[in-house]
């Protein structure tokens, strides 16, 4: 599954302790024809991807997944619905090989979902 341009970022603004991201979802984005086509849903797989995108954003550094800690699903995301998410990436740590985060995925209305990860940086 591709999901390069499933979402773009908006704008970002850097805090002591975290990155709070503002994104857009391009609801026109092939995945959702697939899932589902009348009603389109962001995968949950989608979702920790984008996790691990936006923590490789936060260091500057390409990553990928190594160990997906807890991932909490709580509300839907319609790209229709809710075209426009906010992703916050805290308690970044890191060493020469990996790195740690937590992001929370979220609308105005509710959190959408909290991922916390551990990525082999490349």
């Amino acid at each position: 599954m591709n999901v390069d341009s499933l979402y773009s970022i908006e704008s970002r603004e850097r805090r002591a302790d975290e990155i709070e991201y503002h994104l857009r979802l391009d609801a026109t984005h092939p995945v959702y024809r697939a899932h589902f086509p009348d009603e389109p849903v962001t995968p949950g797989v989608c979702l920790v991807r984008m996790a691990v995108e936006l923590l490789g954003d936060a260091i500057g550094r390409r990553m990928r997944l190594s160990v997906l800690r807890n991932a909490k699903f709580l509300s839907v995301l319609s790209p229709i619905e809710t075209p426009e998410v906010e992703c916050v990436v805290r308690k970044i740590s890191m060493d020469d090989e990996e790195v740690s985060g937590t992001s929370e995925i979220r609308s105005k209305e509710s959190v959408i979902a909290r991922i916390s990860l551990i990525c082999h940086i490349f």
